[in-house]
């Protein structure tokens, strides 16, 4: 592989990269726990001691993963729940996905445990309505919730020891704690609407440069290297060639020396 050729293929990785980033728009997810139903004894014939109930989400894209974790109460919805917020930078809300577990600790051994699970199951996916629910995969109309907004929906996770049933909203405009311009007066709220952008699409400006400063120094990295080894091949190349003048123009000397009629009258006499 030359140097052209190497050269090359950093570039289209560089603005392979930039062009990906650029596609990508920041954006929030809410999820909430506002259901749980235990299946009475499971968790301990399960041996499954101090257990914790955690919610996962997880963004297939850049395979990142965020969870929040409750101790397993008889009302953990009104004594534990509280809004779990995710920050996403690649990929959209339909590659993310939720699925929720008990975690705990073996009774007699002690070592930690996953003690019940559910499936990971796909949210905000462009072929199911806004207003439907899933239970471990499958879907079904809601119709406790005719009214959901179309960015926000329920899913219905099951594992062998309980029934979950969380909310999962999508914010791509605006953080969740930023006021709603369409509610309040735009003079309050624009404001810290354009802050919340200017901040966002700075984090992404920051990224971008710091790829961009990567892709430089490495760039800088190959030429540095293809320059200096070409120098060395041209300095090993001159030094051969006047080591081989010096041992010519040694060998003439002395052939001049045994060939010269003054060195055979000398040696005659």
């Amino acid at each position: 592989m030359n140097f052209s050729t190497l050269f090359a293929m950093i570039m289209i990785i560089f603005f392979d990269g930039c062009t990906t980033m650029s596609e990508s728009t920041p954006f929030w997810t809410t999820a909430e726990l506002i259901n749980v139903e235990w299946k009475k004894g499971c968790l301990t014939t399960a041996y499954c001691s101090s257990p914790q109930f955690r919610l996962t989400a997880s963004n297939y894209v850049s395979t990142e993963s965020n969870s929040i974790s409750w101790t397993v109460t008889e009302d953990i919805v009104q004594e534990q729940s509280r809004p779990f917020i995710s920050y996403w930078i690649e990929g959209t809300p339909s590659d993310l996905s939720v699925a929720c577990e008990v975690i705990g600790s073996d009774p007699k051994y002690g070592f930690q445990r996953t003690c019940d699970y559910t499936p990971a199951v796909g949210i905000f996916r462009d072929n199911v309505q806004p207003n439907t629910s899933y239970i471990s995969g499958k879907i079904r109309m809601s119709p406790e919730s005719p009214n959901i907004d179309r960015g926000k929906m329920i899913v219905e996770l099951r594992g062998k020891c309980f029934n979950a049933t969380i909310t999962v909203q999508k914010h791509i405009e605006r953080c969740p704690w930023c006021t709603d311009i369409t509610t309040t007066p735009p003079m309050l709220t624009t404001p810290k609407l354009e802050k919340a952008r200017k901040a966002t699409a700075k984090f992404v400006f920051d990224e971008r440069f710091e790829l961009a400063c990567v892709a430089i120094l490495a760039t800088i990295c190959v030429l540095s290297a293809a320059a200096f080894t070409w120098l060395l091949v041209a300095y090993l190349r001159q030094r051969s060639n006047v080591e081989s003048r010096e041992s010519e123009k040694t060998y003439l000397a002395n052939l001049m020396k045994v060939d010269s009629p003054f060195g055979r009258t000398n040696r005659t006499e």
